[in-house]
């Protein structure tokens, strides 16, 4: 959701507001690359014998978390003048990072879109 906010805030001339010093990561993944992953996933006929029906997780994420104020700093083009650092919220997680290696050594799937690129797309 931090994409959208932060995008809908640089649209309206706004300060885009980053919670605490922003060092908090998230592994950002496109949502073609989740359809893609889960089209992969979904075709049973590739499952190895080993790990069906045994309840295996898979990740499908990126594999490389980005930090909220490089997020941040993209958009407004590395103009720190344009953000706004807000008090740390109660209970904000710090990272998240999808196991990819798994999904890839079972599936051969991997996330390729980058989110940099996105946002210059769209932006």
């Amino acid at each position: 959701t931090v994409v959208a906010k932060f995008l809908r805030q640089y649209r309206n001339g706004q300060k885009l507001t980053v919670v605490g010093t922003g060092d908090q990561e998230r592994d950002f993944t496109h949502v073609a690359d989740i359809c893609e992953g889960l089209m992969a996933l979904g075709d049973f006929k590739n499952w190895p014998l080993e790990i069906y029906p045994d309840g295996r997780n898979f990740d499908l994420g990126k594999g490389e978390p980005i930090s909220i104020i490089d997020l941040a700093r993209h958009i407004v083009d590395g103009i720190d003048s344009k953000i706004d650092f807000v008090p740390f919220r109660k209970n904000e997680g710090q990272r998240t990072l999808a196991d990819v290696e798994t999904t890839y050594k079972y599936f051969n799937f991997r996330a390729n879109r980058s989110l940099f690129d996105y946002i210059n797309f769209i932006k």
